[in-house]
């Protein structure tokens, strides 16, 4: 029954318009969304694919050293990893998201700090209009 019902949920889109919107994006003609918000979605789609094959090769990775922990080969690839220096590799990794983490809460108030500054700039470049208006009348 669910083998039936996939053509049919898959096409109801385009037979009852007045249940769902019309198809975004098609393969055969343009999209009908707007270019300014199609562009990030591809790339959001294409960022979102990358971030997926890098977990599941990373997943894999693991899973093949689980299973083949008690051959040479593994014993080997983690006498040579053990001689290095892992913690050199968690705590930079450490650090760069702590700095990157700071940036992100820093430079938003960085940014409020300096519109405060242009505004108040702006105010007092009225008042100074305002007060030689006056000032001549």
């Amino acid at each position: 029954v669910g083998t039936v019902n996939i053509p049919i949920i898959y096409k109801s889109v385009d037979w009852w318009f007045t249940l769902h919107q019309p198809s975004t994006i098609k393969l055969t003609s343009a999209p009908t969304m707007h270019p300014d918000m199609f562009q990030p979605l591809l790339v959001m789609i294409l960022g979102f694919y990358c971030f997926y094959a890098l977990a599941l090769l990373l997943s894999v990775r693991v899973e093949i050293l689980k299973r083949e922990r008690k051959t040479a080969w593994v014993r080997e690839i983690v006498g040579e990893h053990l001689t290095l220096k892992d913690g050199f590799y968690v705590w930079s990794a450490v650090i760069v998201a702590a700095f990157i983490s700071a940036w992100l809460i820093i430079s938003p108030l960085i940014r409020l700090r300096q519109v405060i500054k242009d505004i108040a700039q702006e105010v007092a470049i009225e008042n100074i209009h305002k007060s030689e208006g006056e000032g001549s009348k």
